[in-house]
């Protein structure tokens, strides 16, 4: 993830392999899903995230892939 700490748009960077399918989701620390989004595989991948006007603090970027869950933290400062 980068930049990190960000003021609610950053990148998150990941593998999936080609024509496999995942979920990349933004979570805050209640547990409420803020970002969701399908992606399918193409190797290494790069994906951009706008969080908008949401509050600053620590967030969850979770990719899901069948069984596979990543998760990384954020920092969101305004």
């Amino acid at each position: 993830m980068s930049p990190n700490p960000n003021a609610g748009e950053f990148e998150a960077g990941f593998y999936l392999g080609v024509g496999k399918a995942a979920t990349l989701s933004v979570i805050n620390i209640l547990g409420h899903t803020l970002y969701e989004r399908g992606i399918t595989g193409q190797g290494t991948h790069t994906e951009k995230v706008k969080l908008g006007s949401y509050v600053p603090g620590i967030f969850l970027v979770q990719l899901r892939s069948g069984k596979n869950v990543e998760v990384k933290k954020i920092i969101v400062v305004r």
